[in-house]
């Protein structure tokens, strides 16, 4: 079909930055043509990840170029495109695409190939386009001569070919399969995982999915992972960033209050520059080795278990209670604490007593705030009379007294004589179990303690507990001692 008068036009389209490659520089176009000009895809730069083009895990690019003539072209003209490998090859099998002479009889003609990348190996690549005059050329009086010259346009053209995901893994909260849970809390929790691909990760974020329903681990496995799958939801207070000076590291923090408590599986998922997402480390697709030694398999290769708890509920009887928060509470403002209690309409009044220069002083709260109210607060470490109109519960939103590195213990001051106190937990209460009251108070206040009583309201019986015995969980407490002294952890 072709003759022995070809006429070859080659684009090369480069990214110099990735294959530090100069473009070639523009010749002379034959008369007739113009240029030739690629509308699709746009040119790439990466450091811009918005401006690149990419190809998917599919391996097909369409490619959308124009063919601009200075006058009447008179030829048939085929045009070739390739994919051009970071040392100048072309690569695969081109895109064809035939024009006939009689489609040609215009200033400007569009085209659109499509390419097979199948069979390439992923990586970056450049376009190149041909075009190659055909055999049927018709040569009326007053025809553009045209010659042999070669015209290569300069504009800087790139796409990444990726198949592969991103590899995911989560780092906190860690794996803790074969010891239980993994504990959470906190309105500000730390989550980190890790997210890598060789072409760049493009962002990242963490998924959680309650144990209790089913298909958590539905979409596990190879070719499984799919991120944002129910019923899976994304969690985190922002999103992921990368941590500052740790490569392939990515954080956010987590308010866990914002889930009822209870068992959750954690994931990370990571999307990389090509559009490929995933929530699977392929490293950890391996078998589980336990303690002694056997093989098991992991079902969770990187969504971890873990146990979400902020709260805790206290039991109120109609009349008194004396009661305590075992946790820290995130608010420890009263109508805060109480809010669902003042909502139900059920809660009368709050009374503590304190030590204030030295001397007993007790302070109220009423749903009214009349004059003498002086409570503004309920804080870990003291106790409270609650007075009830009905039956109730009150729910705590708070943090165990699990401490980092760094963290001051909370420490609370016990006075010579009576002391209205409060038993704050040490960690989850499902781990570990309360103290024993002579752990708690410690050698010093321990042997100087007189008495400690705590009220029973759903028996109105006041019940002595003694050294070796368990403090109870939200309970308050009466405590004499001959000697003022500290409570600490």
């Amino acid at each position: 079909m072709f003759g022995s008068h070809k006429r070859i036009l080659t684009i090369v389209l480069t990214v110099v930055s990735l294959l530090a490659m100069l473009a070639p520089a523009a010749m002379a176009a034959p008369e007739w043509l113009h240029g030739i000009e690629i509308t699709s895809p746009t040119a790439g730069v990466p450091a811009m990840v918005d401006a690149e083009t990419y190809v998917d895990k599919n391996g097909t690019l369409d490619v959308a170029f124009k063919l601009s003539f200075v006058g009447t072209q008179v030829c048939d003209v085929r045009v070739k495109v390739w994919a051009v490998d970071q040392n100048g090859y072309k690569q695969g099998t081109p895109a064809v695409v035939d024009f006939a002479y009689e489609d040609l009889q215009v200033a400007v003609k569009n085209g659109k190939a499509t390419l097979d990348l199948s069979e390439l190996i992923d990586g970056w690549y450049n376009i190149v386009v041909e075009a190659q005059e055909g055999q049927w050329c018709h040569q009326p009086p007053g025809a553009l001569e045209c010659d042999d010259t070669v015209w290569t346009d300069t504009e800087v053209k790139a796409f990444l070919l990726d198949r592969w995901a991103p590899m995911a893994k989560l780092v906190k909260p860690a794996d803790n399969h074969w010891k239980g849970a993994t504990f959470v809390t906190g309105q500000d929790f730390l989550l980190v995982g890790t997210a890598e691909d060789k072409w760049g990760v493009k962002g990242a974020w963490f998924e959680l999915c309650p144990e209790t329903v089913e298909g958590c681990l539905k979409f596990w496995g190879p070719g499984l992972h799919v991120p944002g799958a129910e019923p899976w939801v994304e969690i985190g207070d922002v999103p992921a960033e990368q941590t500052p000076g740790i490569p392939g590291q990515w954080q956010t923090e987590w308010d866990s209050t914002m889930v009822p408590d209870g068992f959750y599986f954690i994931r990370i998922c990571a999307e990389d520059i090509a559009g490929n997402g995933n929530c699977w480390d392929s490293r950890t697709d391996l078998p589980l080795v336990s303690e002694d030694g056997t093989e098991h398999f992991n079902p969770w290769p990187d969504a971890h278990w873990v146990y979400v708890n902020n709260r805790v509920e206290i039991p109120l009887q109609v009349g008194w209670n004396l009661i305590s928060s075992p946790l820290m509470p995130y608010d420890t403002a009263i109508e805060s604490v109480l809010s669902h209690l003042i909502t139900h309409g059920t809660v009368e009044s709050v009374w503590t007593m304190v030590y204030q220069a030295g001397a007993q002083k007790w302070n109220v709260w009423t749903p009214t705030a009349g004059p003498v109210d002086t409570l503004t607060k309920i804080v870990d470490g003291q106790g409270y009379w609650i007075k009830m109109k009905a039956n109730d519960s009150l729910t705590i939103v708070g943090t165990w007294t699990t401490l980092g590195d760094g963290e001051t213990p909370p420490a609370y001051p016990v006075y010579d004589g009576w002391n209205l106190i409060g038993y704050t937990h040490w960690g989850r209460p499902t781990i570990w179990p309360t103290d024993e009251v002579g752990d708690y108070l410690g050698a010093g206040l321990i042997d100087n303690l007189q008495a400690l009583f705590y009220y029973d309201p759903w028996t109105n019986v006041w019940k002595k507990l003694y050294p070796e015995q368990n403090m109870v969980l939200g309970k308050g407490y009466w405590l004499s001692t001959v000697e003022a002294g500290v409570i600490r952890f």
